[in-house]
């Protein structure tokens, strides 16, 4: 029997690396079919239209909760949503949008910070004032409200992350070590 020639060998071992990390990568990007619907911002901006009636999905933070006599009016921050339609904080906010739910909902139980995803009709720009501000919004007719758990505080370091990593070549030789903070 024939040796393997040792470049088959290394192809080989860099396709299965390769399909090891690939198979590690998430999908953590945006919604393309939710990217392609109107945004808050677009809405507020003139440069996106959007029908009375057509429903929408939008997601974000909440920014206040006030219950009026049969509906909630709940302002809340927008981000683009990820494909299980979880807003995605790290990305840069799209606007605000007012969601109006029928009902009264607990402002305890929503509170300021708290990410949510809400499926309703478009009910065209909601006016409000506060104080000398006079301002829109666009508005949700809530079917749904989806609330989701509240991201863990970010830690602040108290003292150096060091971190020792030793590495090996397998084309010539050497060994490296590295140090990071």
């Amino acid at each position: 029997m024939a040796p393997r020639p040792i470049l088959s060998l290394s192809l080989s071992l860099s396709l299965l690396l390769l399909l090891a990390l690939s198979a590690c990568t998430t999908l953590d990007g945006p919604d393309p079919a939710l990217a392609t619907q109107v945004t808050p911002r677009q809405l507020l901006s003139g440069h996106g239209m959007a029908s009375e009636g057509e429903t929408l999905v939008w997601g974000g933070t909440v920014n206040t909760v006030t219950n009026l006599r049969e509906r909630t009016l709940i302002e809340i921050l927008s981000y683009p949503l990820d494909r299980k339609r979880k807003p995605l904080l790290d990305l840069p906010a799209s606007g605000s949008f007012v969601l109006e739910m029928e009902g009264f909902i607990e402002p305890a139980e929503m509170r300021v910070g708290l990410p949510v995803t809400a499926t309703g009709r478009y009910a065209g720009m909601l006016r409000y004032r506060e104080g000398e501000f006079e301002g829109r919004l666009p508005r949700l007719q809530g079917n749904d409200l989806q609330v989701w758990a509240m991201p863990p505080a970010r830690a602040t370091r108290q003292r150096p992350d060091v971190r020792w990593s030793i590495g090996v070549g397998t084309h010539g030789s050497g060994v490296g070590v590295s140090i990071g903070l």
